[in-house]
């Protein structure tokens, strides 16, 4: 088994076996119960320099049931609309959902306690740290960075800022091998209610 499936079934794992408060903990993807509302204006760049905002609106309305906006704003050249461009800019820019987190930290990063110097070993495959904190977007969240394990070296894989009351990282980057920067998204303005 290679090393990335054997990472993704060591997260799985842990994730089956390891389960965490509620109430205390980061619960990603999913609305917080003290959360009415959230409006989140994201700015999302990619390696290749191609930028685009997006913004994300969720509201209670009422038990059990949200009401949820999204709204993708990009630049681009007048010669580029066209249907892909008009169905979903998504398609045109190629940006993927993984510039938002990798859906197999959720599992890794839901189950610490977000507390400044706390650590998590997965096995050997990788470290999550806390490292501090920091406001992006009028948000205050930790800093928790994700290393993989390569040999007797730790390599920086991301570094995302996580606000427990907001269902997505409120700044995600992602590094490539060489420690460049692949991917940014980063929370220009949020509001919780």
């Amino acid at each position: 088994m290679n090393r990335y499936r054997r990472m993704l079934f060591i997260f799985v794992l842990l994730g089956i076996i390891v389960s965490g408060n509620a109430q205390t903990r980061w619960k990603p993807f999913a609305l917080h119960p003290d959360v009415k509302a959230l409006d989140l204006l994201y700015e999302i760049q990619a390696q290749d320099g191609k930028t685009m905002n997006y913004r994300i609106q969720v509201k209670r309305v009422k038990e059990g049931m949200i009401d949820v906006a999204i709204n993708t704003t990009a630049r681009l050249p007048e010669k580029q609309l066209g249907a892909q461009t008009l169905l979903g800019l998504w398609s045109v820019y190629g940006i993927s959902a993984m510039a938002f987190f990798n859906p197999a930290y959720t599992i890794l990063f839901s189950q610490m306690d977000l507390t400044v110097g706390e650590k998590m070993s997965f096995f050997g495959a990788g470290m999550a740290k806390v490292t501090g904190e920091k406001t992006v977007g009028g948000l205050k969240g930790k800093v928790v960075e994700f290393y993989q394990q390569e040999g007797e070296q730790q390599r920086l894989v991301s570094r995302s800022v996580i606000h427990p009351k907001v269902f997505i990282p409120l700044e995600n980057i992602i590094y490539d091998g060489n420690g460049n920067v692949q991917s940014r998204i980063t929370l220009i303005k949020g509001e919780i209610k």
